[in-house]
């Protein structure tokens, strides 16, 4: 147990909770920030601190300043091992992870517009390697406000896009979180909703209180604290709260830390201290850490690579040129010592540039999710909606049996037969599904990958629908929309009977995600009728501002399966009740 208290113990396994610390300065919320720190430091859990303000160093000394306490590296500022970089984020993420370091990151040497660069690389990075490789980790975020601000323009939206998923999605990997502020009020708030436990200590000002008292309510009983009761606590002496977790609320007075104070308002004639430095093994094995993370960056580098790949086709081409000239003895050395060798190098580069492709795509994949989510929480609290595909007019469902009406042949249609191979005939005969269940032509590319079984970006899709355009079996009557010709509507294979309401239902979910459909259920069982989105946020787990349950949302109504009949509402689509 970790005593943070003197009658107050919080379980062995809190480094993966998400705590918030909200007190004005001068509250002693740094002080219990600290005392949960050590305490997970002294249980051997990982604790990853983000530092604008430059005083976490002290958990290097004990409190007389002068004996040594936790051997933390120290990344950036003034009293920092080694030099931080804007652009190190990756390079120190990977630092920490692969040799499951502890550490202090401190940014507050960096400008604004710079730690905004390194913040969001590094958040990113750190949640990306956890994913691959889950293990108990608590981030500290100092005076969250820097990080995750509750009014986003510009680079901070993308920034605080990177640390939202730490509360959302962060603990299936092994990631907690830290909060400390003295300013809620300025504190995102899709963060503060996520706290399982909130430590209230002196709060003043009118809009930081309102804040937790915001907090409060969501939680469902607004008795168990009163917020009027903030302004006249002691200093170190504060409410902690958990209605979920802990499953309490106290008012306690936390203990003291018990290493030094860096952030004490200094004295006048008052002698500077420095960390004592890591020892020189350490500082060694510090080192070669972040050499090995550099290396394992730049043996994936895409550019080097590519490199490597042609001056290994390059000595290919050589020795062969090489052995035609020699007599046949050797040739037969220069293949067995040479090509083979160099082949099997190629090889080699050509997977780490297999590699490197599959990286980058993740990346990039995490840098849109982050960007749509940020899109989602900023036009959400103004009640605007953000714009999906145009839905077509509803129509009434015809049998498969019916003759097609006809048409005017299109310029680019063919008779006669066409080659078509089996996946093409399958994407072929998604189009025809669709057209059996009352979806009006033309389709988007995404209902098509959605039925044919193919993700919509998919290059192979892309490649069928090419061939099936080219051999006159469907055209695009505009961008990112795909119809069936009449050759295409003569080779594609409808569904011989309509499918069972119940069946149509089966079909569907087995073809979207298991958080879509716990969305999408409810407004099955609610049609015709609307369902306020915090309907669907508390039936199917979220919160009903989280930028995960926009972008589910934003799924399904991309697949035409529902629509958004007025703001903040959701209603299924009647192409679900054949």
């Amino acid at each position: 147990m970790l005593k943070i208290a003197r009658n107050f113990e919080l379980p062995d396994d809190s480094a993966t909770e998400t705590f918030a610390i909200l007190g004005r300065r001068g509250s002693g919320k740094t002080n219990t920030a600290k005392v949960i720190i050590e305490r997970m430091l002294d249980a051997g859990d990982q604790v990853i601190i983000l530092d604008p303000k430059g005083e976490h160093w002290g958990l290097r000394l004990k409190p007389d300043g002068k004996s040594r306490a936790y051997d933390l590296p120290v990344f950036g500022g003034l009293r920092g091992d080694v030099p931080l970089e804007h652009t190190a984020g990756n390079l120190i993420a990977d630092t920490l992870i692969d040799r499951n370091l502890s550490g202090v990151v401190d940014v507050s040497l960096l400008p604004h517009g710079k730690r905004q660069h390194f913040a969001a690389e590094f958040a990113r990075r750190l949640m990306d390697r956890r994913r691959r490789n889950p293990s108990p980790t608590c981030l500290v975020l100092e005076e969250a406000k820097f990080f995750a601000p509750q009014t986003k323009t510009g680079n901070d939206a993308v920034m605080a896009a990177a640390y939202q998923d730490f509360p959302l999605v962060g603990r299936s990997f092994g990631f907690g979180l830290l909060i400390i502020t003295q300013r809620p009020a300025l504190v995102d708030k899709s963060l503060l909703s996520q706290a399982e436990c909130m430590i209230a200590m002196q709060v003043v000002g009118p809009h930081d209180r309102k804040a937790i008292r915001e907090w409060v309510k969501e939680q469902g009983d607004e008795t168990a604290m009163d917020v009027g009761e903030l302004p006249g606590l002691e200093v170190g002496e504060g409410f902690i709260w958990s209605p979920g977790w802990l499953r309490t609320c106290k008012r306690l007075h936390f203990l003291k830390q018990r290493t030094f104070d860096a952030g004490a308002t200094p004295k006048r004639g008052e002698k500077r201290v420095d960390p004592r430095p890591l020892d020189e093994a350490a500082l060694e094995g510090l080192r070669g850490a972040m050499a090995e993370s550099v290396e394992r960056v730049e043996a994936n580098d895409p550019k080097k690579l590519r490199a490597e790949l042609s001056k290994a086709r390059e000595q290919i081409r050589r020795l062969e040129a090489e052995g035609a000239k020699a007599d046949p003895e050797a040739l037969e050395r220069a293949r067995q010592e040479g090509v083979a060798e160099e082949r099997a190098r190629f090889a080699q580069v050509v997977k780490k540039l297999e590699n490197a492709r599959k990286t980058q795509a993740e990346a990039l994949q995490m840098s849109v999710d982050g960007i749509g989510l940020v899109v989602s929480e900023l036009a959400e609290p103004l009640g605007i909606d953000v714009p999906a595909p145009a839905a077509p007019a509803p129509r009434a469902v015809r049998t498969v049996s019916e003759p097609r009406p006809s048409r005017p042949a299109r310029p680019n249609e063919v008779t006669g037969d066409s080659a078509v191979s089996e996946p093409m005939q399958r994407v072929l005969n998604a189009m025809a599904w669709l057209d059996s269940i009352g979806m009006a032509a033309p389709y988007s590319r995404v209902q098509v990958a959605f039925v044919a079984g193919y993700r919509p970006t998919s290059g192979g899709l892309q490649n069928l629908l090419g061939k099936l355009r080219s051999a006159g079996l469907v055209v695009y009557p505009a961008s990112g929309e795909v119809e069936l010709t009449e050759a295409g509507a003569a080779v594609a294979v409808a569904p011989s009977t309509l499918p069972s309401r119940e069946e149509l239902h089966r079909r569907v979910r087995d073809r979207i995600s298991a958080p879509m459909w716990n969305c999408l259920e409810p407004l099955i069982g609610a049609y015709p009728n609307a369902m306020s989105r915090t309907e669907i946020a508390e039936i199917a787990g979220y919160s009903p501002t989280s930028g995960g349950l926009q972008n589910l949302l934003g799924k399904l109504r991309t697949l035409k399966l529902v629509d958004y009949p007025s703001p903040g509402e959701v209603v299924a689509r009647e192409v679900l009740f054949p």
